[in-house]
């Protein structure tokens, strides 16, 4: 691993500490280059001023010497200027470059040759600085007569090395200063490196215990800092993530045990997706249609289409599901065997946030044996237990429907009562088995004297009703009437006996005769007592 990819991956505290020692290393580098450089630039400017003053008082003192052409004098103010502890060299030159007077006697009387004098002598009489770096400063002053006539120019150079030595002397304080102010960088570093990461320890600490699974574990302390924030923040946070896990094991225990539902449900349960494809289906559905869950994933309800319902009954089932979300009703579906069975369906949709159809849920059960149950309660309440002809509920009903449609068609209907002549005989005479047979015979040949739009009715007993809804004027019933007469007649074979029986018919007509069923039925009634009373075997209408 890089170095500095390990120093990224190190601690904050450690980063923190070597952050600020770096800093303070680095201002204090900064700090003391600049302070050497100011302090060099301002022992060079001294060491130039020194040196030009040198030059200004060898010059002044060399004038009268220089006119009277006095070596000697020269000589002795020359090295009056070695008092000066960096003096170089100190001469006298002539305009024309000779040397009259120099600190080193051997060099008394020559010309000088050098670049720097060469230039010397053609400058003009100023102040000229000739050499200025950081070995040596050399200066030159012009020296002039009363009458300001150059008669020579006065030179001066100091050594600059001690310059470089004090500074040297500054940088190694320098150090000792960077020194210091590292160390105590470093100190506040690590103090406030501390209070940092004891917190973030902390919080270390308690993030372990709950990733042991000690999910109420929270950080204790508190500061009024950007780690008491966090902390405060962390601590919210293991809250959310309690509450979220309390959450989630409530909603896994409701989920087993929907699933248990699901799963033990004596309904049939399945669900598809968007596509209508079944993704899902419990044990019901197998038991009640044939086909195993496994094997109608990925397959449509459809599969299970009887056939008996239109293109129009899907059609409006699929928009009720659409706008309502749900559909509840009766419908015919077809086993795996083939068998066609009656089934009730609720349907219902599943839409996401968005309001997209996801899933279609389907929970049906079977009721083929309960609709049976229920149909044959139905005929039971309705028809005679005896003859299967209805009873007295449903004639009623039937004549109620018969007056309505009267009514609305100005036409006619009519209440045939008939009772069998001397029918307690053949029960006293044969037996109450015989009877019975014989009532189901006069049943059956009652059917055969009617329309099938017409009503063949039992009362009880040996008292029948037959209800002849529609017609256009009394000779239809009357010609009714004459048939049921005529198929008495012959006699019934019941059992090996040959059994005559004769009825006795009575009619009330409507509107004329009654404007309720009990009023029709009992004008019926009267009628046929006064056949009875006449001798039997014969019908009569009913009159006022």
């Amino acid at each position: 691993m890089p170095r500095s990819r390990h120093f990224w991956m190190c601690s904050i505290r450690c980063k923190l500490i070597c952050g600020v020692a770096l800093v303070h290393a680095v201002l204090m580098t900064l700090f003391i280059w600049d302070l050497g450089e100011r302090q060099r630039e301002f022992l060079m400017e001294q060491s130039l001023d020194q040196a030009g003053s040198l030059a200004g008082t060898l010059a002044a003192n060399s004038v009268s010497w220089l006119l009277a052409n006095d070596v000697s004098g020269l000589d002795e103010v020359i090295r009056s200027q070695f008092r000066h502890p960096h003096l170089r060299y100190a001469m006298l030159l002539s305009p024309q470059g000779r040397v009259l007077g120099h600190s080193d006697l051997n060099l008394t009387g020559r010309y000088v040759n050098d670049p720097v004098s060469l230039r010397l002598i053609q400058a003009a009489p100023a102040l000229q600085t000739l050499v200025f770096d950081r070995r040596l400063v050399d200066v030159a002053v012009p020296v002039f007569t009363g009458d300001n006539k150059l008669i020579a120019w006065a030179r001066v150079a100091l050594d600059q090395r001690h310059v470089d030595a004090g500074l040297l002397a500054v940088a190694q304080k320098g150090r000792v200063y960077a020194a210091v102010a590292i160390g105590v960088g470093v100190l506040f570093a690590w103090l406030m490196a501390l209070g940092i990461t004891r917190g973030l320890h902390g919080l270390t600490k308690v993030a372990a215990r709950v990733s042991e699974g000690h999910h109420d574990e929270r950080v204790q302390w508190r500061r009024d800092d950007e780690l008491g924030v966090l902390a405060d923040g962390f601590n919210a946070m293991l809250d959310s993530l309690r509450a979220q896990e309390l959450a989630r094991n409530i909603a896994q225990q409701q989920l087993k045990l929907a699933a248990k539902v699901f799963e033990n449900s004596g309904e049939g349960i399945f669900i598809t997706d968007a596509a209508e494809r079944i993704i899902l289906a419990n044990h019901a559905f197998g038991e009640i249609t044939g086909y195993p869950p496994a094997e109608v994933q990925g397959r449509t309800p459809r599969l299970l289409d009887s056939g008996r319902h239109s293109a129009a009954f899907f059609q409006a089932f699929a928009q009720q599901l659409q706008t309502q979300g749900c559909w509840r009703g009766e419908i015919w579906n077809r086993r795996k065997s083939g068998e066609i069975y009656l089934e009730w369906l609720s349907a219902s949709v599943i839409r996401d946030d968005a309001g997209n159809i996801v899933n279609y849920v389907g929970i049906f059960s079977d009721i083929s044996e309960r609709k049976a149950a229920g149909a044959s309660v139905e005929y039971q309440a309705y028809h005679d237990a005896l003859t299967g002809l209805p009873n007295r509920l449903l004639l009623f009903d039937r004549i109620r429907q018969a007056m309505a449609h009267a009514q609305r068609s100005q036409s006619l209907l009519a209440v045939l009562f008939i009772d069998l002549d001397r029918f307690k005989a053949v029960n006293d005479s044969y037996g109450h088995q015989m009877g019975d047979e014989l009532l189901i015979g006069v049943a059956e040949r009652l059917r055969h004297c009617v329309r099938a739009e017409d009503t063949v009715s039992r009362l009880g007993g040996d008292e029948f009703v037959v209800l002849l809804a529609g017609i256009d004027d009394a000779a239809d019933a009357q010609q009714v009437a004459q048939k049921v007469l005529a198929s008495m007649q012959a006699p019934f074979l019941l059992q090996a006996h040959r059994i005559g029986i004769s009825p006795s018919v009575g009619i009330s007509l409507y509107p004329q005769d009654g404007a309720t069923p009990e009023a029709l039925l009992d004008h019926a009634d009267q009628a046929m007592y006064q056949v009875k009373s006449a001798g039997r075997n014969d019908y009569k209408f009913y009159t006022a």
